[in-house]
């Protein structure tokens, strides 16, 4: 993991740690106060905390992609790539449980790439790299007396991994190549929901995000990306 990757991780923990600790989530001890009864009408407790009719929802979330560099591995020739950042975006449908939740989800990726090395020499290059992944994505809600949620994600799928250019070597010099693979794709991450309305909920979230090996144009690729994004949820 690269250094921007592990700065962004350690500014979301910290933003996770500090929500946590927060006054807005230390409310434990403090009942909220008792509905107020109109003579003649009967009470309803659904009206005190209102939800959305049932637990289904979908989402939508948008925002950045910073990819570590790529070291190729390959008897012939060693390599790196530099990605630029780039954005990622997606959508999802879920499902809430009693303490989190269980959603799929569609999601893309896509950087442009930056410097491209082989050999110890920079080669030109003008294409891109982009993930295609589906996940089964599992979240932790620390709910609270309050509109904030902050929670906690893991999740894991398949990712179909496409470079528009990678380097390979044809005799003494070097062409690039589409390729692509399909990989086993996990993500970790950490976020803050705000309840809008009863139905719309606004997502802050960061995640780290990887893939296992992917095996291109007889090359073997390590991809990690470290994503921070704005959402939108509605429940049904």
């Amino acid at each position: 993991m690269n250094t921007t990757s592990k700065l962004m991780m350690y500014c979301c923990m910290v933003i996770f740690v500090l929500l946590m600790m927060t006054p807005a989530f230390a409310q434990e001890g403090k009942d909220p106060p008792p509905p107020t009864v109109v003579a003649g009408q009967e009470t309803d407790s659904a009206a005190v905390v209102p939800e959305a009719a049932t637990k289904w929802y979908v989402g939508v979330i948008a925002g950045g992609a910073l990819a570590d560099d790529l070291n190729i591995a390959n008897n012939a020739f060693p390599g790196n790539i530099e990605p630029k950042a780039g954005f990622a975006a997606g959508v999802a449908a879920g499902f809430k449980l009693p303490y989190g939740r269980l959603e799929a989800e569609f999601s893309y990726l896509r950087n442009q790439l930056g410097k491209v090395t082989a050999d110890g020499k920079e080669i030109a290059s003008s294409g891109a790299i982009s993930n295609f992944a589906l996940l089964i994505n599992g979240y932790i809600d620390f709910k609270n007396r309050t509109a904030f949620t902050p929670y906690l994600s893991a999740g894991m799928g398949a990712s179909n991994f496409n470079i528009d250019s990678m380097p390979v070597k044809v005799g003494g010099a070097y062409v690039m190549e589409n390729a692509n693979s399909v990989v086993f794709a996990y993500q970790l991450g950490a976020g803050v929901g705000f309840a809008v309305t009863d139905h719309w909920t606004i997502d802050l979230k960061c995640r780290y995000f990887a893939t296992s090996d992917p095996d291109v144009a007889k090359s073997t690729l390590k991809f990690r990306s470290s994503n921070i994004f704005l959402g939108a949820r509605y429940s049904f």
